[in-house]
Formats: C-alpha cells, sequence, structure tokens
C-alpha cells in the first residue's frame, strides 16, 4: 500500500493461532465495520 504522500505502508500478520486470525479480523473491522474496504492502495482504481 501506498499513502496520499507516495509513502509505503506495509501491513503483516503472522501466526498460527485460529483464535490469533479471529482478533486480527476483529481489529481490522472496527476500522471499517460496514464495508471492509479501508485497507487498499489508494493508487489504484481498480479497486
Amino acid at each position: 500500500m501506498v499513502d496520499e504522500v507516495g509513502r509505503k505502508l506495509y501491513l503483516i500478520f503472522d501466526t498460527q493461532h485460529e483464535r490469533g486470525l479471529e482478533k486480527m479480523k476483529d481489529a481490522m473491522w472496527k476500522v471499517d465495520p460496514s464495508y471492509g474496504v479501508r485497507y487498499r492502495d489508494p493508487r489504484d482504481a481498480q479497486q
């Protein structure tokens, strides 16, 4: 991902535990509970 001023952004998640994955998904949906679309590359018009 790249922010509005061109800085590279990385979202890295790593776990082998099922509960850890559930917690990560919960955290991501809290950012945008309606659509879940805030994690995207702003320079990619095809999203």
